[in-house]
């Protein structure tokens, strides 16, 4: 972090469902949205259509929330 091109995102969760990858921006607005992932699963996200700036990452689904900082140049 700070990314530029293409990020990834190792998830495992443990939790036997699905995830849901929101990425927003600091007014909450989504401006990448992911549905329907595997448990265990390495995300591969183009970042490049997103102006730089700062944005979160939420990974959530009935079991599980994380939210991380992510950096775009």
């Amino acid at each position: 972090n700070p990314a530029s091109g293409f990020i990834n995102i190792v998830t495992g969760t443990k939790t036997g469902q699905s995830l849901d990858l929101t990425i927003t921006d600091l007014a909450g607005k989504a401006v990448y949205t992911l549905n329907g992932l595997t448990e265990t699963a390495i995300i591969t996200v183009d970042v490049t259509g997103i102006k730089p700036g700062l944005y979160f990452i939420r990974l959530n689904n009935n079991k599980f929330s994380e939210t991380i900082k992510l950096i775009i140049k």
